[in-house]
């Protein structure tokens, strides 16, 4: 018996420790904490940017800019993409446990708050009270009780009565509800916590950034468990809008995308900031807008010639990654690689120094039938493609001319967004607002109403007041109700007590 009064103790502590206001505070300052280092360290979406831009690893990002040590404390314990760490998931989720027990814990007496109904039947209690007043009227029971009703009415009270001995009791409240307005913002603070979750475990955020005509994979729903490509984005235009007073100010930034899906285009759309476009519940934002200094190879002139047929020569123009049929033949030519600073390493395998074209070389290949027949390389400072060629080459390959030079590209920067619990939070935070104005504004008051006849056509009225907030409204409104009953029943002064 006492084992299961101490167990009993032991559950009612545990069950008001997490159900209380001390534990809602230090949850609240520890998320707070928590936050600040998604704010001061560099989360993972910008450090991708980061990453790409200056093409190195995000490893790199952290450790040039918090040194190794601190790199590595980041990396290892989350704090690189804070808002969907364990830690801070965990956090969460005991703010929706000490939620739902708050909520668990003050409901009843706030139902019982709304819910039980009192009378007041002796005119000494009603002096006792804080707000209250007595008026003396010239009129019959019945008349006063009908003006009464009528009145309470009009301002919106919900009334009960009842006799106790010769007098007439009345309770009277209105707006109950607002008791309620705490429950409505617990339950809008768990519906942005859950959306929060949903997004941390099944949605994205990402940016992609590209120039004119790049195409990226979007992922689906469950990316981060098989990588499936769900759609692609192409980005066909790059616009900038300035003002008409100041051409150097930039006004707008603009991208024109198109959704390719099952090798169809479904949809291309203009965004701007403030303006995505949206796909499959998928949501694509104008982020950012930079140039780029880069080397580019423009369209290249070869001459080909058929070592066996002095009489076949044509000039081709190639673009890199371009097929081409040569003419006359069934024969497919492909511009596959540039290298502008050619050396070859350890392992044979061609690279480039640098982006300068000290050493400028193509690798070109020859396909028919959709079978590879041979590769060669191509280099300007040979005439004739006779680096690694085969035997049994059917084509001279000679470059002509082409257009290498560094020139400024425009990138725009894309952010995709896949938030599943987007539902939930905008349903959070529309419930938030109504539970935060009933909680401020919205008064449940109560009136105790005792009419007593003191002889024919002399009536005494009892009326006390009482509101979770704002007396000051009640009181008024009392006086206006009193104010009421003089003009429609008539007040004897001398009576007035």
């Amino acid at each position: 018996m006492q084992n299961k009064k101490i167990e009993t103790k032991s559950q009612n502590k545990l069950w008001n420790f997490l159900a209380s206001t001390r534990l809602a505070l230090m949850l609240l300052i520890l998320l707070a904490i928590l936050s600040l280092s998604g704010i001061l360290i560099i989360q993972r979406n910008e450090a991708h940017r980061s990453a790409w831009k200056h093409k190195i690893s995000i490893e790199q990002i952290y450790q040039n800019k918090y040194g190794e040590i601190f790199a590595w404390i980041i990396l290892k314990s989350g704090m690189h993409q804070t808002f969907t760490s364990w830690w801070y998931l965990l956090t969460l989720g005991l703010v929706c446990i000490n939620l739902i027990l708050c909520t668990i814990e003050h409901f009843p007496s706030t139902w019982r708050q709304t819910s039980k109904i009192t009378w007041i039947k002796s005119p000494e209690i009603f002096a006792k009270r804080k707000l209250n007043s007595i008026l003396n009227v010239k009129a019959t029971q019945e008349q006063t009780i009908s003006e009464i009703q009528n009145l309470l009415h009009k301002h919106l009270y919900k009334t009960i009565q009842k006799t106790n001995n010769n007098d007439l009791l009345i309770n009277a409240n209105k707006n109950a509800f607002g008791r309620f307005g705490y429950i409505i913002t617990h339950i809008s603070l768990l519906l942005i916590v859950i959306g929060g979750v949903i997004f941390a475990l099944k949605g994205y955020r990402y940016t992609i950034t590209g120039k004119t005509g790049h195409i990226a994979e979007i992922p689906n729903e469950n990316y981060r468990k098989d990588n499936k490509i769900k759609f692609l984005l192409r980005i066909d235009d790059i616009e900038l809008e300035f003002y008409d007073d100041n051409e150097m100010q930039i006004k707008d930034y603009k991208s024109t995308l198109t959704i390719i899906d099952d090798n169809e285009e479904k949809i291309s759309k203009t965004i701007e900031v403030n303006h995505p476009l949206t796909y499959n519940g998928i949501m694509f934002y104008q982020s950012n807008y930079f140039k780029q200094a880069e080397w580019n190879l423009g369209p290249c002139s070869i001459l080909v010639s058929k070592p066996q047929n002095p009489a076949y020569e044509h000039t081709i123009i190639l673009n890199l990654g371009e097929k081409i049929k040569l003419p006359d033949t069934e024969v497919i030519l492909a511009l596959e690689k540039f290298v502008p600073d050619f050396a070859l390493d350890k392992d044979n395998k061609a690279y480039s120094q640098s982006e300068i074209p000290r050493n400028p070389a193509f690798d070109l290949a020859l396909y028919e039938k959709g079978e590879l027949l041979y590769r060669t390389w191509l280099f300007p400072s040979y005439k004739h493609s006779d680096y690694h060629t085969m035997k049994n080459e059917l084509f001279n390959f000679e470059l002509e001319d082409y257009d290498y030079k560094k020139e400024e590209i425009e990138y725009t920067g894309i952010e995709v967004s896949y938030n599943p619990g987007a539902p939930f939070i905008w349903c959070g935070f529309a419930l938030i607002i109504i539970g935060l104005l009933i909680s401020f504004y919205i008064p449940h008051r109560r009136l105790w109403i005792l009419i007593r006849q003191r002889e024919e056509n002399n009536i005494i009225i009892y009326i006390e007041g009482q509101s979770n907030k704002d007396e000051e409204g009640l009181e008024n409104e009392m006086k206006k109700i009193k104010s009421q009953l003089k003009k429609r029943l008539g007040e004897e002064k001398k009576r007035e007590e």
